[in-house]
């Protein structure tokens, strides 16, 4: 199990998050992507679209690494996070977005 907390907050800062999404695999070529060869977000497995303004959010992923064991001995991990973050507004009205 592998648990991913993605936190906006900063000194000064009141940002908040309003979504967050996570891919995890073997291969980073593996990525969903669009037709225009940029991460496709909506295809990310782990996602959270509606976190209404939150400080923090916490994803916990289960990895069945059997495959991987059975062909090396160590083996790498591909993480993808996206978050959207901007001011406290609500509803929020979009001033700042970032990955």
């Amino acid at each position: 199990m592998l648990t991913f907390l993605l936190l906006r907050r900063r000194p000064g800062n009141s940002w908040k998050l309003w979504e967050a999404r996570l891919w995890i695999g073997l291969d980073a070529n593996s990525i969903p992507e669009d037709t225009n060869k940029d991460a496709d977000l909506a295809s990310f497995p782990h996602s959270n679209t509606n976190l209404g303004g939150a400080d923090a959010h916490t994803f916990s992923v289960f990895l069945d690494s059997a495959a991987a064991c059975a062909s090396a001995a160590e083996y790498q991990v591909a993480v993808v996070t996206y978050s959207f973050v901007g001011d406290p507004c609500i509803p929020f009205n979009g001033t700042c977005s970032g990955t």
